[in-house]
């Protein structure tokens, strides 16, 4: 990874606030993780896509329903209304009971991020 700061910097850690740039020769996923040893932060600077009363809706108390609903709306955080009707057809559905202890799992953890890019050499860099 590289910090651009009028030059690029190698670095290992990402900074709040400062841009990378990922050097690779061939397709890759890059995994970002949280350390394990840092603070949950408040939210109370945050300054993103997503209003800061919506981050303090998550997580919610049924952890299927606000997973199919981001699944659902394709996006950061669930509306209210999506994660309320998923909840309640969960509900449902598990009076069934040959599905009454269903569940659902994500495919990658919620604390890291990742990222895919395909190397192309016609222009030698990611794109």
């Amino acid at each position: 990874m590289l910090l651009y700061n009028g030059t690029y910097q190698p670095v290992k850690t990402f900074e709040p606030g400062s841009g990378y740039w990922v050097k690779a020769n061939k397709n890759a996923v890059l995994t970002l993780k949280k350390q394990e040893d840092s603070a949950d932060d408040d939210c109370s600077d945050y300054v993103g896509i997503v209003p800061k009363q919506m981050i303090g809706m998550t997580p919610r108390d049924n952890y299927d329903a606000e997973i199919l609903a981001l699944k659902a709306t394709n996006s950061l955080i669930a509306p209210q209304i999506v994660y309320e009707r998923v909840a309640r057809d969960l509900t449902a559905i598990r009076l069934n009971d040959s599905v009454s202890d269903i569940h659902c799992r994500l495919k990658y953890s919620p604390s890291s991020m990742l990222i895919s890019f395909r190397y192309s050499e016609k222009n030698n860099h990611p794109i």
